[in-house]
């Protein structure tokens, strides 16, 4: 492609929004080189500004075709699938460009920013959480991230986490949300759970060995933030009846804390 004039003078417009010429010079492009996908898939992208979604899906669908190893080309067509508002094939898109995303370590993060929008549109937002930490290994104060990050721990219930990010980083998210507002109803929603939290503990005087209670009071420490709190609670639950709380469904809290803790 380096020597594919018309190729090189789309991207150029591409790149200056000149998407109407860029899509002339891409077609060039294409008939000097039929079997290269990824211009066929640049060539989507021009569509996909252009908001014109069917000619995109139908480019980004032969680049596909052309090349099916090529993470980038099921890239894109999972972000104009995205837009189409067909989260599922989107995500198809996206499982089919991890298996070689090795070979093309160049287009690791846009995978995963495409990743952590579908899965966040599908409400998998546990998946979405672990996608955010992949990102955020990479750029630690990503605002595109952390903005879906604190909808993912918002949405987990992990409030205290969500509200610590917001207080850290609120002046460099998206201006359009009022973080103070939410910054204040994360608060009222701790305060929830700390009461819950001085229930169960008082209805464990004289009864320490109600494991069910424990693991109430683990998740509401979780919920908080509390996560060294947490995982103590956990622990305590778990030795009190191991098969019991082993087969909770707030087992997962418990390894969830570990790694919190872990990253910290």
């Amino acid at each position: 492609m380096e020597n594919n004039q018309a190729y090189l003078l789309a991207i150029e417009l591409y790149e200056s929004e000149n998407y109407e010429e860029a899509i002339i010079q891409f077609k060039k492009a294409i008939k000097q080189e039929p079997k290269r996908a990824r211009i066929k898939s640049n060539l989507a992208m021009a569509y996909l500004r252009l908001n014109d979604l069917e000619s995109a899906k139908h480019y980004a669908s032969k680049g596909v075709d052309f090349d099916f190893d090529d993470s980038y080309t099921h890239i894109v067509l999972a972000d104009i699938l995205y837009e189409m508002n067909q989260f599922e094939d989107a995500l198809a898109s996206i499982n089919n460009a991890e298996e070689n995303i090795d070979k093309f370590p160049k287009d690791k993060r846009s995978l995963l920013e495409s990743k952590l929008m579908i899965l966040t549109e599908l409400d998998y937002f546990h998946d979405a959480y672990h996608v955010a930490l992949l990102i955020l290994d990479i750029a630690p104060d990503d605002s595109f991230t952390l903005f879906y990050m604190v909808k993912a721990l918002s949405n987990l219930h992990r409030i205290g986490e969500a509200r610590e990010i917001v207080i850290k980083h609120k002046e460099n998210l998206n201006p359009l949300v009022d973080w103070n507002q939410m910054e204040k109803s994360f608060n009222t929603l701790i305060e929830s759970f700390e009461l819950i939290i001085q229930e169960k503990k008082s209805e464990l005087t004289g009864k320490e060995d109600d494991w069910e209670n424990w693991l109430i009071i683990g998740e509401n420490y979780f919920y908080c933030g509390e996560l060294n709190l947490a995982i103590t609670a956990f622990q305590k639950a778990e030795k009190l009846n191991p098969e019991e709380a082993n087969n909770h469904y707030t087992k997962k809290y418990y390894f969830d804390s570990i790694l919190a803790l872990n990253r910290k």
